[in-house]
């Protein structure tokens, strides 16, 4: 099973269970460089820090994911009021469904965005090149505003969506190494 058989799985309704969160030490985790062979192999097990848990992550993760998927990671050591004006702590449920939007629709032409923590526990992702600002702010596991704006145009456009992410498309294209 690939990363993104496992995350088609996860619905809104059930986005983490037991088997996906995991307390122990990992096995396999970005604490230390995986081989070849274990990116390879259909039964990897990526476990990813966050805080004192780990995101667990089955099957082949692409190795142009591993710098977005290692900064969501580092946002779970944030504690309450991190930027000391009352912040929440990061939501693990945001986390989550960051990786799953990291692992759906980024790929090896898309530059990897800038990931930074919202003082509500979100997580928003950003793109900020070739006269374009694109930035996803992931507020629940169901809930995404996207904000886009071209300079040159001077097309903008913020729109929430859920779980479809087809509007994102050829927003993304517009960002791409290849666009």
């Amino acid at each position: 099973m690939n990363a993104g058989a496992l995350l088609d799985r996860l619905s809104p309704g059930a986005l983490l269970t037991d088997s996906e969160w995991v307390a122990d030490e990992a096995q396999r985790s970005f604490g230390r460089a995986l081989s070849n062979r274990d990116i390879e192999s259909s039964a990897v097990r990526t476990l990813v820090p966050f805080g004192a848990m780990r995101i667990a992550i089955n099957g082949q993760l692409p190795l142009w994911s591993r710098a977005a998927i290692e900064q969501i990671g580092r946002l779970g050591e944030l504690t309450a009021d991190w930027d000391s004006y009352g912040a929440r702590p990061i939501d693990p449920h945001c986390a989550m469904a960051a990786i799953r939007l990291v692992l759906s629709l980024l790929g090896p032409s898309i530059p990897t965005p800038a990931i930074v923590p919202l003082n509500r526990g979100g997580i928003q992702l950003e793109w900020h090149r070739r006269g374009v600002d694109l930035e996803i702010a992931v507020q629940s596991p169901v809930r995404y505003v996207v904000a886009f704006e071209e300079g040159e145009s001077g097309q903008e456009m913020e729109q929430a969506i859920t779980t479809d992410f087809r509007p994102l498309i050829a927003l993304l294209a517009r960002i791409s190494n290849g666009g």
